[in-house]
Parts: structure tokens; sequence; C-alpha cells
């Protein structure tokens, strides 16, 4: 007997038929949306891993499916394990929820985990903050069946081999797929409301510049932090030149209150967004809320981010030709900055992503953005869409579809590297023509003389400082655009913990392990 226990039902709702549950949407092969019934029935009468694994290949979208069909429990979710799924095994039983704490029975918490999470926002793999309490990860499948489980990894963004082509033959490619990709968004979204948290960066300028292109009206921005932030500045001048309606959400002490870290319905979101795996990423939470709670946006509403559009086109991007070696200090030194609590075993378990990888060592490139799909976007970034659905809206991710996913994990290196391609396609082609190719802030280009400076300074502050010292360094270089302090000063003096109030991720990893896991 199988014990299934699916509560989550905000915005995305499950749906039940026949002993299948499936949550969320997607596109297949012949761009057919599936969504609610025709996404269970998609899964009926599956004949064994390998039918199992074919369907969902065959699939476009955010998704998670849990399927009983002749004794055998069948499970996945998508390549970014938008809705997760939790499971533990007891005298050969399986016990399945989407709430942790669902399946929560003395179970002791995981030390590791809890390191991994105050290091780098989140717990590793398939492992959670509990002992014996399992995640199903991105792109995974499992079947169990008489006491045996099964896993596989079905879908992720590994790669030894590149499509040949030049600059010219893959911007064509590229701006292809966005016509493709949007005319599947707004096909999804059918005439209803879209929400873009637009930033002053060139992702979320991307979803609103073809939004216009294909002449979706229906649009409405938003925007958050400081009034005199460069962020408002650019995002509003972005706004009213597409001619989209645009909100901006000050934060202040009347949006940010300093009792916040008391109020019922963001302690429902910090357990909703956590969910025993990582730290909730609460920028958004407060911006949402103002709007939500004043009646700005129709119930309908279908929020689509940016995220992640310069991951995919590259702005992860490790030294082509990296060994096993430098992608693991690659990974340490780009995920592991909240704190440094155990790094040796830290370093074991960035280790074992790497073991399983037969490739050639100049395609380790592709290990390392792996990583950071699997683990940093799904259970960190994409998972800021929990606050969508908290009061509940549906969201849709457009740059995360599997046609941008597939063109540039095959794309030649040399053109992803400082986003190359990526950039100057979308603001020649697109941000220029619509007289939107403001700027953003220039950053300092990977591998020159200055940014190589740059980073051994940051490492040697990091590694040789005192904590105090280190810690002064920090709060006078931080520019807080967005007013981050009003979010990390409450939480830093409920827990009266020495970090500095600009690392707001390291503050909220222990207010979340101290006040609410050790509390429920």
């Amino acid at each position: 007997m199988h014990y299934i226990n699916l509560k989550n039902n905000r915005g995305f709702k499950w749906h039940k038929n026949n002993n299948t549950y499936v949550k969320g949407f997607a596109y297949t092969n012949e761009n057919k949306l599936l969504e609610d019934k025709l996404l269970s029935d998609y899964f009926l009468n599956i004949e064994d891993i390998e039918d199992f694994e074919d369907r969902l290949n065959s699939l476009n979208g955010l998704f998670t499916v849990v399927s009983i069909q002749n004794d055998t429990l069948y499970i996945a979710v998508d390549k970014l394990r938008v809705f997760p799924i939790f499971y533990t095994i007891k005298d050969e039983q399986i016990y399945i929820s989407d709430i942790i704490f669902e399946l929560k029975n003395n179970n002791k918490i995981n030390d590791l985990a809890v390191a991994e999470l105050l290091n780098c926002r989140f717990a590793n793999k398939k492992y959670t903050i509990f002992d014996n309490i399992f995640q199903v990860q991105s792109g995974e499948l499992l079947v169990f069946n008489n006491g045996h489980l099964d896993n596989k990894i079905y879908k992720n963004y590994i790669t030894d081999k590149v499509e040949d082509g030049n600059f010219k033959t893959y911007q064509d490619k590229f701006l292809n797929v966005l016509d493709n990709i949007t005319q599947r968004a707004i096909s999804f979204a059918n005439g209803r409301t879209i929400v873009v948290p637009l930033s002053g960066g060139y992702d979320s300028r991307l979803i609103v510049s073809m939004l216009k292109k294909y002449n979706y009206e229906n649009v409405i921005c938003y925007t958050y932090g400081r009034r005199d932030s460069s962020e408002v500045k650019i995002s509003n001048k972005v706004a009213k030149e597409i001619g989209f309606k645009w909100i901006f959400v000050e934060y202040n002490e009347k949006t940010v209150p300093k009792n916040y870290i008391s109020d019922e319905k963001f302690l429902e979101y910090v357990d909703y967004a956590s969910n025993g795996v990582s730290i909730p990423h609460i920028q958004d939470y407060f911006a949402v809320k103002y709007m939500h709670d004043n009646g700005m946006l129709p119930d309908d509403s279908i929020f689509m981010p940016g995220h992640s559009g310069d991951l995919i086109g590259g702005s992860n991007l490790s030294v082509p030709k990296s060994t096993k070696d430098t992608i693991i200090k690659n990974i340490m030194k780009k995920q592991y900055i909240l704190n440094n609590i155990r790094m040796n075993d830290m370093k074991n378990i960035t280790l074992k992503h790497l073991e399983h990888y037969n490739i050639p060592e100049n395609f380790y490139y592709s290990v390392d953005d792996n990583y950071n799909i699997s683990e940093r976007q799904a259970k960190f970034i994409v998972n800021s869409c929990r606050v969508y659905e908290l009061f509940g809206y549906k969201f849709y991710l457009p740059l995360w579809d599997n046609e941008i996913y597939e063109l540039f994990k095959m794309m030649p290196v040399e053109l992803k590297e400082n986003l190359y391609l990526y950039n100057k396609t979308i603001i020649d082609k697109l941000f220029t023509p619509l007289n939107i190719d403001f700027l953003k802030k220039q950053e300092i280009p990977k591998g020159s003389f200055v940014f190589k400076i740059r980073e051994l300074l940051k490492y040697i502050i990091k590694t040789y400082f005192p904590t105090q010292i280190k810690n002064k360094i920090i709060e006078k270089s931080y520019k807080d655009n967005n007013n981050y302090t009003l979010i990390s000063e409450p939480m830093k003096n409920d827990i009266d913990i020495e970090f500095p109030s600009t690392n707001i991720n390291g503050i909220l990893g222990y207010w979340y392990i101290n006040k609410r896991v050790k509390s429920l």
C-alpha cells in the first residue's frame, strides 16, 4: 500500500484522476497544452520505467506527477522540481507528501543538510534537513514496487557535444525560439493579466519586449525597493516606453513593518517556501503582499518572471577547459558564500556531484551549469515563485522553456562566454527597436585583470580577516538599492547574531532553523 498526502493547492492545484495526481501544465511535442484531466490522462497506462521516461521527455512545462498503476508507484517532477515532492520509506512502504512536515515523525535533524542550507541556501541532491526524508530531485523520476525503489535523472543540462554553427546561425535560431516560447506563454495566459517583476536587468525586460512584440496588452509590471535606485529608474523608463502599466512598491517601514516576523501570513510563507530544503526567497514577498492586499491585481493573474535567462545565456559559465578540481573550486566559490561551516564536508558533497560524469574535460563547464540549475536555481531562485502561489496566483517561466534550454545546452561555448550571443541579440534585435536599450549596471568582464584582482581581494578578506573587520568592510561597500536591511534587521535582532545586515540570506538561514524548524 502506498500512502499519498498531497495538500498544497495554492495557485496551481492538484488534479486526481484514476489514482493519478498531477499538478501544473505541459505542452506536448505537437504544442498541445495539457492541464488537469488532459495531463492526468497523459500518464494513464504506464507500462514500465522506460515508457514513463519517454512520456516525461516528451513534455515541456512545469509539472509534477504521482501515479499508482498495478501496485507500482510512479513519481516525477520537471527539470526544476517546481512543485516539490517528499518521500520516506518505512517497513517497505513509501509515504509521499508535498509538505515535508506531514512526513516528520520524530525524525532527527540532519545536521549536515542544515550546514549546507546555512552555507549555500539549500540542502543538496535528494537530502532535506530531516534524516530519512528525501526530496525528488530536479528532472528525476522514481518507481516504487514491492518495497524496491528505482530512480533516474531523466533530464539535465550536462552535455558532451555541441552543434556546429556561427553567430548568425545561432542568433537566428535564438530569435525563432523566442517567438515560439512567447506564443506558448501567451497561449497559456489566454487573455489573463500577465504580471512581470520588472528589474533594471535584461531578463525581465526580454519578457516585456516579447509580449509587446506580440501585442499582448494585458500586462502589469511592478518594481520594488528604494525610490532613488537605478533599478527602479530603469524599470520605470522601460514600462513607460513600451506602454505597460507600472506599479512601484516602495520598501519602507509601512510596507516592511518592524514586527513582520510575527505576522501569521509571513510565517505561513516561510514554512511553505522553505519546506525543509531551502531558505525562503523573501525579497518579493512584501511587494506581492502589498499589491494583493490592495486589490491591484486580478485574482486570475499569471506572474511571469525572467528566471533565469542570464544563466541559460552563459553568466555562470566556468572556464571552458575545466578539470574536476577547478569545477569543484568554482562551485564552492560561487555557492558556499553565506558561512564557512564544515567546509571539508561541503567539498566532499560537491565532489559527489561530479563523480558519475564520464565526459571530456572541455565539457565540464556543463556540469557546473547543471549544478547551478538543479540546486541553486531550482531550490532558491525558481522556488521564489512560492510567493505567487501563497496569494493564489499561477506563474509561467518562459525562459525555462525546453526549447531555449536545449538550444543553449548544445551551443558552442564561445557564443555563451560573457553572455555574448544572449545579450547582443536581445539588445540589438529587441531592445533597440523598442527604444529600451538602457544599459544595466556594467559588470567587470570575467577573466580581466581587474576582475581577478577583485576576486583575490574578496578571497583574502573572506579567508583571513577577523569577522568584525570583515563585516564592517561588507557593510560599508554594500549599496542597499532595495532597502533589504529593513528585512534583515528584525531577524538579526530576534536571534542576536553577529552578521552584517547586508547578509540577508545568512541571517535568514539562522533565523529559519532556530525560530521555525526547531520550534515545529
